[in-house]
């Protein structure tokens, strides 16, 4: 309709039409009317006329729609009325809206209401006949081809209490039907702007914003789920399902959102009876953080006098730089309306007028002698003290930093009580690494308080001779040089270190000048041991080779797989000379079999063999070979003297692939 003297036109948004309602005995009719624009709905008046009864005379109050709230009810949107029928059964008929736009236009909509019950009336005196059955009243939906809401598949969203952030959900289902089914949710609300002004019944369409409001469904069903549910979402929920020829209406689904009651927990960053070092733990305040609702009070209280010292909302921060030091106990306290909760704290703090001054003398290669005294004068107030210690690593001898707050657990700690040294303060400190850096610290304690955390002292440990070389021994290479192989030392401290260090990384070295090598280390005072050890080899090394014996001839060898090979040779002795003949009655006791890599670190391989008869072939097995490496091979005989003279070396390489395949 065009209204004069405007710009637009009005309509409805949501108009009457004749329907045809399946009876539910727990569920009203609800008849909306809105228009497309703005209006007040005091201009929206409804009216009612009976199907059945002509003289329209029958319960005059409740067909004037007026001021009787047991027949019928009103609730109001934007632009919105709605008439809830609340015995559908008995008011069978004709509703209108009327709608004024002034005191001359005005626009209606129209619809009747046919409301369906099963041809068998209910006998008043069978109990079993006390109401409808859903499933005889869904048949019958389905023979008028109309929509039927099952309110038993939902009887648990009834009258639900949801605390503000819950979540609601509840679900709408009808029988099939062979035309679509739209579904519609409405929320009903009793609201008023102040405790003063009347309530009003208020109505709102609940739209899908899939962020706190998700509505889903199929062909005959629908769902509503809230989440976090606010103070506006309190109020009845109801389902319409529609389709061409009729409507359906669920029960009132009622939301009761109730303020959020959450007692106060305090955080677990703080737990009751636990306790607490300033100085070892690197602290200075505590935080009490409590969770609730409504939002918690939180306070500190000393314990000693009850003194409060900190209060906050949530969270509250204690600090310790007014507070004496000792061990003090500590209160934190959470409180809201709903109840109260409290931990007890100690704390330990320090004594930061005091503090120790160190100082070290005596330094040996496994020991230093530690001095320290305090500021005030009353040492006997001491019950003991703690040094902390420990190896520094690529440390700068120039850094001289000074903390208050060190990582306790980067440090050794060893306590000394000062009544065994009489309260002299010094201390020993054996059992030290040589030729090492070490850090030093001291604090004392008088009772459970700590003083402050002494001076930085770094010490670097005296070098010491190395411990004796073990399991050294080696072999003939030729007339001029030898062979020697040794396990390196456990400890290498000292000013030869690097030295040493690179003798140890060859494992084996090869000497052609056997004497002026032995010169040389005799030069180095800190390997004495060493050369005790070479010079007992070396002359027996010198003595060796000057026996006459007849060097193995025929080396060969033959690869039996990839890391293992068989090693023969012949030993010959020649009858004219009278130094073989001399051999001769079994002073020969049998070879070693040298096998070394010239190219490669690995140390040699030697085996005592026994196998074999003199004048004839002789041979070995030896394994751990590597692929692809080119070997030595040497003979060489013994007897109770000692070694002869090596074989010319015989020199093959172990295949990097199995040549059995």
């Amino acid at each position: 309709m065009f209204i004069q003297g405007t710009t637009f036109a009005l309509s409805f948004i949501r108009d009457l039409r004749n329907l045809t309602v399946i009876y539910k005995p727990n569920a009203f009719i609800y008849h909306i009317c809105q228009t497309s624009h703005h209006i007040n709905f005091k201009r929206i008046r409804w009216h009612y006329e009976s199907l059945y009864d002509s003289t329209n005379d029958t319960d005059i109050y409740c067909k004037r729609l007026f001021n009787n709230s047991d027949c019928f009810d009103f609730y109001y949107g934007t632009s919105t009325s709605i008439l809830v029928i609340k015995e559908p059964d008995m008011y069978v008929g004709k509703y209108t809206c009327h709608v004024n736009i002034n005191s001359t236009y005005e626009i209606t909509s129209s619809g009747y209401i046919d409301v369906k019950l099963p041809l068998n009336d209910i006998n008043d005196n069978d109990e079993t006949m006390g109401m409808y059955n859903e499933k005889e009243l869904g048949k019958l939906a389905i023979q008028y081809n109309v929509p039927f809401i099952l309110d038993e598949n939902d009887l648990t969203s009834f009258g639900k209490r949801v605390q503000i952030g819950g979540s609601f959900l509840t679900k709408c289902q009808s029988v099939q039907s062979s035309y679509p089914i739209h579904f519609l949710w409405i929320h009903l609300k009793n609201s008023s702007n102040n405790e003063q002004s009347e309530r009003i019944k208020t109505i709102r369409f609940i739209q899908n914003d899939d962020i706190r409001i998700k509505i889903q469904g199929n062909k005959y069903s629908s769902s509503l789920f809230i989440y976090p549910v606010e103070v506006a979402d309190d109020g009845d929920y109801v389902c319409i399902a529609s389709n061409a020829l009729g409507r359906s209406f669920s029960s009132r689904r009622s939301l009761i959102v109730s303020e959020r009651m959450i007692f106060p927990r305090i955080r677990d960053n703080l737990l009751n009876h636990s306790q607490f070092d300033l100085q070892n733990d690197g602290i200075k305040d505590l935080v009490c953080i409590a969770d609730g609702y409504p939002e918690a009070d939180v306070i500190w209280i000393r314990a000693s006098d009850s003194s409060l010292l900190a209060r906050n909302s949530t969270r509250a921060i204690l600090k310790f730089d007014n507070e004496m030091h000792g061990v003090n106990k500590y209160i934190c306290e959470a409180k809201n309306k709903h109840g109260l909760t409290k931990i007890l704290i100690t704390v330990i703090i320090p004594d930061n007028q005091t503090k120790p001054l160190l100082s070290y003398s005596d330094i040996q290669s496994h020991s230093v002698l530690l001095r320290w005294r305090v500021s005030n004068g009353r040492y006997d107030r001491f019950n003991h003290f703690i040094i902390y210690y420990r190896r520094l690593h690529n440390f700068d001898d120039n850094n001289n930093e000074e903390n208050d707050i060190i990582n306790v657990q980067d440090y050794k700690q060893l306590l000394i009580d000062p009544r065994t040294t009489r309260y002299s303060f010094t201390f020993r400190m054996i059992d030290l690494i040589p030729y090492t850096k070490y850090e030093f610290r001291i604090k004392g304690f008088i009772g459970a308080t700590p003083s402050a955390y002494s001076n930085s002292v770094i010490i670097k440990t005296l070098e010491t001779i190395p411990e004796k070389i073990d399991h050294l021994h080696g072999y003939v290479w030729n007339e001029t040089s030898i062979v020697v192989h040794w396990t390196p030392p456990n400890s290498t401290n000292g000013p030869n270190f690097e030295i040493l260090e690179n003798r140890n990384q060859e494992s084996h070295a090869l000497w052609t000048n056997l004497e002026a090598k032995l010169e040389t280390f005799r030069r180095a005072k800190a390997l004495e041991l060493l050369v005790l050890s070479l010079d007992i080899l070396a002359h027996a090394l010198e003595f060796l080779c000057k026996l006459p014996l007849v060097a193995p001839i025929n080396v060969s060898a033959y690869m039996i797989n990839q890391t293992t090979a068989n090693i023969s040779w012949i030993y010959p002795l020649d009858k004219n000379n009278p130094d073989d003949i001399s051999l001769l009655g079994g002073m020969i006791k049998g070879f070693y079999v040298i096998v070394f890599a010239p190219l490669s670190m690995q140390p040699p391989i030697v085996h005592r063999n026994y196998e074999g008869t003199i004048g004839t072939q002789y041979w070995d097995i030896v394994g751990n070979l590597t692929p692809g490496t080119t070997y030595h091979a040497q003979v060489k005989a013994f007897t109770k003297k000692g070694d002869g003279k090596p074989s010319v070396p015989y020199i093959f390489t172990v295949p990097k692939e199995d040549f059995r395949e």
